[in-house]
């Protein structure tokens, strides 16, 4: 059926077995090659088939002495390197975009995350229920302050606010594992 390379590859394949020419070998590598550069295949399907029919030309080149034969694989040899190359380098930039996407969905989920808390704080307490005394201590959980701490001065260090509050953040986990090994509360918690 016109249009099936795989299938025209098997019947390539088969005329190999039964007659051993090579001409039907190097048909069958193109027909591999065809299929590397076939539109909509993915990178990595593409690499495949390119792969393999590189193979297949080397084990031509390896098996015979026809100058016609020769100067085909060469050929074509020369289009699959090429055909590699681009598919490296748009492997490289799709695996960059994806990192990149990633990476800024990760730092806008953490900043409105962020921003949430922010403003959590910002906002003012419910108002006390009547004839109830205000409180004359504040408990406060020493985590949030020490990444306050260090962001503010890693901020006036001349670093982003974002920046700051990662390094603030991190510098807290720092100190809770640390206070966690001292009270052998996490033992074997080391960092990664």
């Amino acid at each position: 059926q016109a249009g099936d390379l795989a299938h025209a590859r098997e019947a390539f394949l088969e005329v190999v077995r039964l007659t051993g020419r090579v001409e039907a070998r190097v048909s069958a590598a193109n027909m591999l090659c065809k299929m590397a550069q076939a539109e909509g295949a993915d990178i990595g399907t593409a690499g495949f088939h390119a792969e393999m029919a590189r193979r297949e030309y080397e084990g031509v080149l390896a098996s015979t002495d026809k100058a016609a034969v020769r100067a085909i694989c060469q050929q074509r040899q020369a289009e699959l390197s090429a055909l590699l190359s681009t598919l490296d380098a748009r492997a490289s930039a799709e695996a960059r975009a994806t990192a990149t996407s990633e990476l800024t969905k990760r730092k806008r989920g953490a900043v409105s995350k962020l921003e949430e808390g922010v403003c959590d704080l910002l906002a003012p307490p419910p108002p006390l229920p009547a004839g109830q005394p205000r409180p004359s201590e504040v408990l406060i959980n020493r985590s949030p302050v020490r990444v306050l701490w260090a962001a503010v001065n890693a901020h006036r260090l001349g670093l982003s606010w974002p920046e700051a509050l990662s390094i603030g953040s991190a510098l807290a986990g720092l100190v809770a594992r640390a206070k966690g090994r001292a009270l052998d509360i996490h033992p074997g918690d080391e960092l990664a």
